[in-house]
């Protein structure tokens, strides 16, 4: 087969391929549309269709989309999490102990030690997590040094 006949080849399978395109986006919701537009554009899109944020890095700014009714959806900085830490922590029957500048935390057959009682505590539940549920560790890619 040489090159002009396979020209017409391609172009209509291009062709194909865009109306199983078009007729897919027909379908998609207004959240799932938006998703996509979102994506396409290259932006920081985290979550799925049903729930997704963008990170504005520029803007260090993150908006949030859902369906849900504004008073059923939160949207909290990272310090309400602290309370989330402390609170768990207590529950699994974490003490703390400090020595000069850095607070212990003991957890089951944990013992690890951090600058706060939040990261203490934040630290002594990841590790209870990696020994007892091979959990692995997930790293920023953006991490600095």
């Amino acid at each position: 087969m040489n090159q002009q006949e396979s020209s017409p080849a391609k172009a209509q399978n291009k062709d194909v391929v865009l109306q199983s395109a078009i007729d897919e986006i027909a379908e998609l919701c207004s959240r799932e549309l938006l998703y996509n537009f979102f994506r396409a554009g290259g932006l920081n899109v985290i979550g799925s269709p049903e729930v997704f944020a963008i990170y504005f890095e520029k803007e260090n700014r993150m908006l949030v989309y859902t369906n849900l009714d504004d008073d059923r959806c939160e949207v909290r900085c990272i310090y309400s999490a602290i309370l989330h830490v402390l609170d768990y922590a207590k529950t699994e029957g974490a003490s703390f102990n400090v020595f000069g500048d850095n607070v212990v935390c003991v957890m089951d057959e944990v013992m690890i030690e951090g600058k706060t009682y939040d990261m203490a505590a934040a630290a002594a539940i990841v590790l209870n997590a990696v020994k007892k549920e091979n959990y692995k560790i997930v790293r920023s890619q953006k991490r600095s040094v």
